[in-house]
């Protein structure tokens, strides 16, 4: 139906168009035509999960992307044609309305959603759920993060989490876990300050950022009564999102007048003092040959040049270009002076020789490094093989790494 409107639709193309401009201006040039007519295949298809799990919820009509995607829905999809192209589906759509009728604990809707995410991803787009690193990180680990990370703002600042001013990003919030978690951790008495002033997230994936944004406000609609927009999530691209200050920085970013590129702007313009989650990783992002590796990031590429593999020894430096180590640059740049870093990561870079460079510039540009090594290499320990003794099931072993900046208070 999509390529037809390509043949004969002026306002389907128009809109579509625009709406082009805003995600190459809000996430990064390189997207497509057919990266938008995926993003509006998603949009069609969920928005009758999303009405079904969070019944008197309008977000997926509100929300500042869902708008844009609705001017171009509209063109073509409403009405008759609408009605008679999901009834071919609906059967999935009764399972899924029965499934959910039934969920009544937020929590569990959460994971309902997570799976039903995971799984959509899975079966429909192969190649795009190893590109976006499509993991979900276990609720006890986001806990553990969060309480090390209290902890150590106490340690090292004497702050909390709770603490007015203290903000706090997750820069690949995925399904929202952390800021949800967060949200339960906080006390309900410094809680609205905190959800409306200094919680902030970044997502890359159209479906993830719809999810993590119901999550969020539901979380938080759950501990306090009542429902409050959650103005702080941003539809980006956080790699390319340099406008905090690097050099170079690409100032056309902010080029167009929607909401999404002006909570961009918004975020950039405030001190960060935590930033924390679980960067994606793609298993074969090193493996350039099966034309599925993630793309090339200028400024944060050049950053990585001039710092980790400056000061690394090994001859061949090509996967220290992962997403983990851009994730790290990038989130160590826009910290500045004072505060934590809190990221789950692979943990070859403990050891192997390769990542030499990187933990040199770690010392150099922390003052406190906490690094909790799970020990979960099958390769390196064949005694554990498979992946049942891998929280992610998975044969990579995994870090949770804690990088304390300490130069002024955090005033």
């Amino acid at each position: 139906m999509i390529a037809l409107q390509e043949k004969s639709n002026k306002a389907f193309l128009n809109a579509r168009y625009d709406f082009l401009i805003i995600c190459q201006h809000s996430i990064n040039p390189e997207i497509t035509l057919s990266d938008v007519n995926e993003m509006l295949l998603q949009h069609i298809l969920t928005e009758e999960i999303f009405t079904s799990i969070f019944s008197d919820s309008q977000f997926h009509r509100e929300n500042n992307i869902a708008k844009e995607l609705y001017k171009v829905e509209s063109t073509f999809f409403n009405g008759t044609t609408k009605r008679n192209i999901l009834g071919v589906i609906s059967h999935y759509y009764t399972v899924i309305k029965h499934r959910a009728a039934a969920i009544a604990d937020h929590h569990d809707k959460q994971v309902f959603l997570k799976v039903i995410y995971e799984n959509f991803y899975k079966a429909y787009n192969p190649k795009a759920a190893d590109r976006l690193g499509i993991v979900y990180t276990p609720h006890e680990i986001v806990q553990f993060q969060i309480e090390s990370v209290d902890y150590l703002l106490e340690k090292h600042f004497k702050k909390s989490l709770a603490d007015e001013g203290i903000k706090i990003l997750d820069p690949c919030t995925g399904t929202g876990t952390y800021l949800c978690d967060l949200i339960d951790y906080l006390p309900a008495h410094r809680l609205a300050y905190k959800y409306k002033n200094d919680m902030f997230a970044n997502e890359l994936g159209l479906l993830s950022y719809y999810i993590a944004n119901l999550n969020i406000e539901y979380t938080y609609q759950q501990k306090m009564g009542q429902y409050e927009e959650f103005n702080h999530i941003c539809w980006v691209d956080t790699l390319d999102n340099t406008g905090f200050g690097l050099k170079g920085t690409n100032t056309d970013l902010f080029g167009l007048s929607v909401e999404n590129t002006e909570r961009i702007r918004e975020q950039n313009s405030h001190k960060i003092s935590v930033i924390i989650g679980n960067p994606p990783y793609n298993a074969k992002q090193e493996n350039y040959n099966l034309q599925n590796a993630n793309r090339f990031y200028k400024e944060i590429d050049s950053r990585i040049k001039n710092s980790y593999i400056k000061q690394g020894t090994a001859q061949n430096q090509i996967v220290v270009y992962d997403m983990y180590t851009r994730f790290l640059r990038w989130a160590t740049d826009r910290l500045k002076e004072d505060g934590i870093i809190s990221f789950i990561i692979n943990r070859s870079f403990i050891d192997s020789r390769t990542f030499d460079g990187f933990r040199k510039c770690l010392a150099e540009e922390f003052d406190f490094v906490y690094i909790v090594d799970t020990q979960s290499d099958v390769r390196k320990n064949p005694k554990i093989s498979g992946t049942k003794h891998n929280v992610f099931g998975i044969q990579t072993g995994v870090a949770v790494l804690f990088l304390v900046k300490k130069k002024d208070s955090m005033h």
